[in-house]
């Protein structure tokens, strides 16, 4: 029986879809796509992070609160992205790379619904004690797709990927 719990705990573990939370602990150097190491504090999303009635945060109406994961990657890098669509301003939600797990913000700076679904973003990212430290601009399609570039601190650019 003991195996089975194991078994099972491995395979939630390697889900790329799941959330993450992050013990305390920091990346040591930058990573593939040149971002800054930073300390993280134990952090987890929740859904009531995006339901407050602040003015960071809106909504375009009739849409719902949830947050849809997508996996693919930055450049040469597996990640995984989790946003909530609905929203049109503040935080949309968070990514990380595959291979560090930790959570990296993720702000609207601009924010476009096309005719055909198509939603169409700019997203600073930002990074505890360092703030914005790259841009990204992508569509999110309805096929459950992203398509677009990162651009990170350094100004270089890679292409984002994901499903």
């Amino acid at each position: 029986m003991k195996k089975i719990y194991i078994l099972l705990a491995t395979m939630f573990a390697l889900s790329s879809c799941i959330q993450i939370t992050n013990e305390n602990k920091a990346i040591n150097g930058s990573n593939d796509e040149g971002g800054n190491s930073y300390t993280r504090e134990n952090y987890e999303y929740s859904s009531n992070e995006y339901s407050g009635s602040g003015s960071s945060v809106s909504r375009s109406s009739g849409s719902s609160n949830s947050m849809s994961c997508y996996s693919g990657s930055i450049g040469g890098s597996s990640a995984t992205m989790y946003l909530n669509t609905s929203i049109t301003s503040g935080k949309v939600g968070y990514y990380y790379y595959n291979k560090y797990k930790k959570n990296i913000d993720l702000y609207v700076s601009e924010y476009d619904y096309d005719d055909d679904g198509t939603v169409q973003y700019e997203l600073s990212e930002h990074t505890p004690g360092h703030g914005q430290t790259g841009v990204f601009q992508i569509a999110i399609y309805p096929s459950h797709t992203i398509r677009g570039s990162f651009i990170n601190s350094n100004g270089r650019y890679f292409d984002v990927n994901m499903n």
